[in-house]
């Protein structure tokens, strides 16, 4: 109750504000006119105009809801009708009236519609499929159950008040003008207001976790906490690495799900999600975070009494009725948003490695090779020599001129990068073509050259020590005439 008193004074305020200096404006533009000795028409306009933009930013706004993904309905999906209905249940609280299902890890409820989202509103439920591959079905159950705490909270019609506050408080900025004096106080209410709101969405969450835990099971709430955590990260890494070379050869996966699964497979097996998880419990609150930091949530969660359930083995994308058509249709959905989908080329996972890893690196070793005055990538002596400090900024120009067309003040970082990612194609190149090595690539595991008797060779961790050090020179030598690649 109190949280909602402070964010409704809050709005008041601002609302209050606009209104007192658009009235300001008006007054100042009919004193000129009823009190001047001279009219200055100038004055007049300008206070008018002044006065529109704000009251334009305040009230003349979009209110229409974009569907953030397909809706699902319980013929299509009752598994995940029936996890929905058990947390509703559990809560005594009603059903969504609409479930959209959302390509990343992400799970929300919200109240769309109506009249200045007060009458009319309607209940709807968003469920991301990348979150369904990174917690169970249990964690998934965890998950629902916080964000029908939302609801329980009256969270959800706070949350529109809030958000359609933080938007004419941006719209009147914007329609004065950054640089303007009159936007000064607007800009320093939206600080204040946002600083302000942000800390109740914190606590908000912190109260929408109590209800996981009374639904879930303190287990499956600690566990999801991790895991959409980590996931959301991973997803996003994932795109903007793996998914994002594909794109960029003109190939287009089927399923991007599937190399999302073997993206965190493998960095498990690696290590690197114990690596993440502890990184993501160091990080500490900001003030203008909207979830508090995931040690603060965790800390409360194990101080939280219920049920003692035992968490899920299976995948939460099991509840989906066909998992694979589903992601199908969501990576077509994703992937229509950022390329002309119809001229891509269709490609598997497996078939990555080659089709994609091995033409970029190809590519960069012919590159590199003309760039010595070669035609091809081949033997020892001027792969190491290009390695060296002198000759390395040089090459990278003749390797990479656009990256280089402006002076930059780490041109000599990333022409290491381009000239070690050069010489690592090099040998994967002349491996493969004379020795007959294969690409061999997976999500979230390092490109490397395997040959037919199953030796396996990192390109870049081959030249990596070299380029860093030039000293490490004759190492490499020695371990490239090792692998036969003397001149």
């Amino acid at each position: 109750m109190l949280r909602s008193i402070v964010a409704v004074g809050l709005m008041i305020g601002f609302y209050v504000l606009a209104a007192g200096i658009s009235g300001g404006l008006l007054y100042l533009a009919y004193a000129d006119m009823a009190y001047g000795r001279q009219i200055h028409p100038r004055v007049i306009l300008g206070c008018g105009i002044c006065a529109f933009m704000i009251l334009k930013g305040c009230f003349f706004m979009s209110d229409s809801f974009e569907e953030p993904g397909p809706e699902v309905t319980e013929a299509q999906e009752p598994g995940l009708f029936a996890l929905i209905r058990r947390v509703a249940t559990k809560l005594q609280a009603k059903m969504p009236q609409h479930v959209y299902l959302v390509p990343d890890v992400n799970a929300f409820v919200a109240e769309v519609g109506g009249w200045m989202g007060i009458i009319g509103t309607r209940r709807i439920l968003g469920v991301g499929v990348g979150m369904m591959n990174s917690v169970s079905t249990r964690q998934l159950e965890a998950v629902l159950a916080h964000e029908f705490g939302h609801y329980h909270g009256g969270d959800t019609r706070l949350g529109g008040f809030l958000y359609r506050t933080r938007g004419s408080i941006g719209r009147v900025v914007v329609n004065l003008g950054a640089d303007s004096a009159l936007s000064k106080p607007f800009e320093w209410y939206g600080t204040l207001f946002l600083r302000l709101t942000q800390a109740i969405s914190r606590a908000q969450e912190l109260t929408a976790d109590e209800f996981s835990v009374k639904v879930a099971g303190k287990k499956a709430h600690l566990a999801a906490l991790r895991g959409t955590a980590a996931g959301g990260m991973l997803y996003d890494q994932f795109l903007n690495g793996e998914v994002k070379t594909v794109l960029e050869e003109g190939f287009a996966p089927g399923n991007i799900y599937d190399g999302l699964r073997l993206y965190i497979a493998n960095l498990g097996d690696a290590g690197a999600l114990k690596d993440l998880d502890r990184w993501l419990q160091k990080r500490r609150t900001d003030p203008y975070d909207s979830h508090p930091a995931l040690a603060e949530r965790l800390a409360q969660g194990k101080q939280l009494a219920g049920p003692p359930l035992e968490d899920s083995l299976e995948l939460a994308r099991s509840v989906l009725k066909q998992p694979d058509r589903t992601e199908e249709t969501m990576t077509r959905r994703f992937l229509d948003r950022v390329i002309h989908l119809d001229k891509a080329k269709p490609i598997r996972w497996e078939q990555v490695p080659e089709l994609v890893y091995g033409a970029q690196l190809t590519r960069a070793s012919t590159a590199l090779a003309r760039a010595l005055g070669a035609t091809k990538p081949d033997g020892t002596s001027s792969l190491v020599d290009a390695l060296s400090r002198e000759k390395r900024l040089d090459l990278a120009r003749r390797i990479a001129p656009g990256a280089f067309e402006q002076s930059r003040p780490d041109a000599q970082d990333l022409a290491m990068k381009v000239v070690t990612h050069a010489a690592a194609g090099w040998v994967a190149a002349v491996l493969v073509r004379d020795f007959g090595y294969r690409y061999a690539a997976a999500p979230g595991r390092p490109i490397t050259v395997v040959s037919p008797a199953g030796q396996s060779v990192d390109p870049f961790a081959l030249v990596g020590p070299a380029a860093k050090n030039p000293a490490e020179a004759p190492f490499l030598r020695q371990k490239l005439q090792a692998l036969g690649l003397a001149s």
